[in-house]
């Protein structure tokens, strides 16, 4: 995690305000609106290749999809957008669910955000979402993607992304998944999907009390159905809790 509690505070301030070049002012969270629509597809199935890979060959540093084993042999085979903190990378972050991906035979894809932490944390929503939208559709046209089953994950940084991108696509995403959210960005939202918060009692980088406690709360007021779960620790995703979050896309 690069930024601290001053700095996120003072990036939600800006990541708030309406982004740059949004053209409907009655939605200024235009540009978080993802345009990727998966489609089940009527072919034959298509080669399965495991294992982790550069989505693009030729950026190899960028977004990378980990698809096990145990999906071979899906009609459709579900999807967790995976995304890291801020100077993170997706390669490191799907370490985290790596097991939890082989246990529930779901394909995950890790893009890199386009600077070192995601867009609303420093300003105008847009340019990460067109660049998920690009790698969303490139893991669609390698695997069978089951169009309703896809979720959308993160931790720390990206874990406030995934709340505010999966509330804002709550359409498109079946489940969103937070693990340790630093903010609670208010967005103009489609959809209830359920949400998966766990956040460590003792995280000294994104305190517990002035984080999901408060989140929590909110989102339930919101409508929207929520699993919480605080663990004895710091500010980390434990493979217990990668397992129960990944269990419980699963289950939805």
């Amino acid at each position: 995690m690069v930024f601290g509690i001053a700095m996120v505070s003072a990036a939600f301030a800006t990541a708030c305000g309406p982004p740059r070049g949004a053209e409907n002012v009655t939605d200024p969270w235009l540009r978080g609106r993802l345009t990727f629509r998966p489609v089940a597809s009527a072919q034959a199935p298509r080669a399965f290749s495991p294992g982790l890979h550069p989505v693009f060959a030729d950026e190899p540093e960028g977004a990378v999809v980990y698809a096990p084993a145990s999906a071979a042999g899906k009609a459709r085979i579900p999807l967790v957008l995976l995304l890291h903190g801020a100077g993170g990378t997706g390669a490191r972050m799907i370490v985290r669910v790596r097991d939890a991906s082989d246990q529930t035979g779901m394909i995950v894809v890790a893009p890199k955000s386009v600077g070192v932490t995601w867009d609303a944390m420093r300003g105008a929503i847009g340019p990460d979402v067109e660049n998920i939208d690009r790698v969303l559709n490139k893991v669609a046209q390698m695997y069978a993607i089951d169009p309703a089953r896809i979720s959308v994950a993160g931790f720390s940084d990206g874990a406030t992304y995934s709340l505010a991108l999966g509330r804002l696509n709550g359409t498109l995403f079946r489940s969103i998944v937070a693990f340790s959210p630093g903010i609670l960005i208010p967005v103009a939202p489609r959809g209830l999907p359920p949400i998966f918060i766990s956040h460590g009692t003792s995280d000294n980088i994104l305190p517990i009390e002035i984080a999901s406690r408060r989140f929590v709360p909110e989102l339930r007021r919101q409508g929207y159905s929520v699993e919480y779960h605080e663990f004895d620790g710091p500010h980390a995703v434990p493979p217990e809790i990668a397992a129960l979050a990944l269990s419980w896309i699963a289950e939805h």
